[in-house]
């Protein structure tokens, strides 16, 4: 079975959110199928809470007993290293919402949920997102009007 990460937790105001919605997300993948492991990181420290391994019940790991090994982004069971193939960024705010995890995980070569880290990065902030849709010459303003006319079309 695949190894999948959630991860949730943030550096921001609304890190308890980020928690709330990662392990959501975790309890709705499939465990007959995946291996499912919940990852909290936050401010740098990046843990295991919990995980369902082989189908079995959500077993919960206390704090800060088993941390990720950011090199290669695993973490170590019982004496068995786990590598991930895939991971759901959870996190509100940075580093899950500004291209910085999706960075991390592109430098190792773990796909992800979201967009890339560019597009992360520019599209948090709007000022970046002003100035480089200005650059590459899109008229904002057009683009807008043409969405509200087809949403308009389509309804």
């Amino acid at each position: 079975m695949k190894n999948i990460a959630v991860i949730y937790g943030s550096d921001s105001s609304e890190w308890e959110v980020s928690v709330r919605s990662g392990e959501f997300t975790a309890s709705q993948i499939d465990g007959t199928k995946y291996n499912v492991f919940e990852i909290f990181a936050r401010f740098g420290n990046w843990s295991l809470r919990a995980y369902r391994k082989d189908g079995e019940a959500r077993q919960v790991v206390p704090q800060d007993t088993v941390l990720v090994d950011k090199t290669d982004f695993s973490i170590a069971i019982g004496g068995e290293k786990i590598k991930f193939e895939y991971a759901y960024i959870m996190q509100h705010g940075t580093p899950g919402e500004n291209g910085l995890m999706q960075g991390y995980l592109e430098m190792l070569g773990v796909p992800h949920s979201g967009c890339n880290a560019f597009v992360s990065a520019i599209t948090l902030s709007r000022s970046l997102l002003k100035m480089n849709s200005l650059t590459m010459r899109l008229n904002t303003m057009d683009i807008a009007r043409r969405s509200a006319r087809l949403r308009f079309l389509i309804r």
